[in-house]
């Protein structure tokens, strides 16, 4: 199980291949920053994202990277034709996400 804890919201609370997944969708909205990359990378592998432990110029980047992600995700999983029940749980919380993380400009 990995964790999204962003401040003043619920976490999320995810199996670690949807938490992978998300986080390496993210990768994608933060290239040219290896430093980004690194903490994306180092989340998948400890399975959690603390926002509240970032600097807050980190976090500033890559709210709106997951937010991006989760967005496109969302709509790939929506699309899909005949989901499960993991994957209508997955949908839910990529929109919740987008609406909190909001999608990268």
């Amino acid at each position: 199980m990995a964790v999204l804890e962003v401040p003043l919201h619920d976490p999320w609370f995810f199996p670690r291949w949807e938490f992978a997944i998300l986080l390496e969708r993210s990768m994608k909205w933060v290239e040219g920053n290896p430093d980004d990359t690194y903490k994306l990378r180092q989340a998948i592998a400890l399975d959690g994202l603390h926002f509240e432990l970032l600097e807050p110029g980190e976090g500033a980047r890559l709210a709106p990277a997951i937010g991006a992600a989760a967005a496109e995700l969302h709509e790939e999983f929506r699309a899909k034709k005949n989901p499960d029940q993991r994957d209508r749980a997955f949908t839910a919380t990529l929109a919740e996400i987008t609406l909190v993380l909001g999608p990268a400009d």
